[in-house]
Parts: C-alpha cells; sequence; structure tokens
C-alpha cells in the first residue's frame, strides 16, 4: 500500500494528490484534513494512535453520525502535509499487530485502516463540504497448512 520511495504505492500518491489539490485551490477554498490509523484484529477495533498500554479494555464503537460512519473515540490528528501523514502512518504501524509465520517474518495480523478526513469551506459562497476517504491494508493471507501458525495466530488466520 505504501510502496518505495522510487514507486510509491496508492497511500502515497492518493496523500500527494490530495495535498497537490489543496494547494492548487487555497485561494478559493479554506481545507482541513485530518487523519485517523485503526486496526481491526479478531474482530475488535484498536486505535493505533494510542498506545497499546494505554487503550488496555478500551472499548470503539462504530456508529452514524452526520458526516457518515465513524468509530467512537478513535484519536484524529490535524495535518499539513505529505510527510506529516506517513510520521503518523509510521506510528500506526509500530502498534499493529504483527507475528511471524513461516511463510513471513513479520506478518500483519489486522486490517489496517487510515482514514482521512477533510473538510472545506468556499472562500467566495460559504458553502462547506466534507469528505473521507478510507485506504484499507488487510491482514496477511498464507494458507494455514504452510504457514506453520498455532493456538492465537491459528484463530487469527480462519
Amino acid at each position: 500500500m505504501e510502496g518505495p520511495k522510487e514507486n510509491p504505492g496508492v497511500n502515497s500518491r492518493a496523500l500527494a494528490e490530495l495535498f497537490n489539490l489543496k494547494n492548487e485551490r487555497q485561494d478559493d477554498y479554506s481545507i482541513e484534513i485530518s487523519v485517523s490509523v485503526m486496526e481491526i484484529y479478531n474482530e475488535t477495533i484498536r486505535d493505533l494512535l494510542v498506545p497499546p498500554s494505554k487503550r488496555e479494555g478500551k472499548k470503539y464503537d462504530i456508529k452514524q453520525g452526520p458526516d457518515g460512519m465513524f468509530v467512537t473515540d478513535m484519536t484524529s490528528v490535524d495535518v499539513t502535509s505529505v510527510d506529516e501523514v506517513q510520521k503518523i502512518m509510521a506510528l500506526g504501524g509500530k502498534n499493529r499487530a504483527s507475528a511471524a509465520t513461516n511463510m513471513n517474518e513479520h506478518s500483519s495480523r489486522s486490517h489496517s485502516l487510515l482514514i482521512i478526513s477533510v473538510s472545506s469551506k468556499n472562500a467566495s459562497t460559504g458553502i462547506k463540504n466534507f469528505g473521507k476517504l478510507t485506504l484499507v491494508d488487510l491482514a496477511g493471507s498464507a494458507r494455514v497448512d504452510k504457514s506453520g501458525v498455532t493456538e492465537e495466530r491459528l484463530k487469527e488466520a480462519q
């Protein structure tokens, strides 16, 4: 999803385009961008911008709000550049559930979501708009019989 600098993935390309558009339209619109990073691990939602020790026992719920679906109490960070978003994604990546299998030394064990919220206000008309882009990195999939997983890793794979 992210890819190396010489061949950026969909996340990097989408973020670059978003911030290019923001810069191109800065005279006509006031645009604010914020991001959240979460994972779904064993059917449980986790805020990846909160250290694991501080989110222990915390329950996040999916709700419908005036701006669409959202997760309660999810950390949202205002950002002004692709570099800021990439630093936030790196922090989220460190907090993501992963484990070694016979097929992959650092196999992600969760679905990771980068939620980008964009709100804008037209400078001449005052009209406000809101949009959300969710980029999803699905958990590593491997054939159970080849991966050598047991116990907790087996539960994740099923």
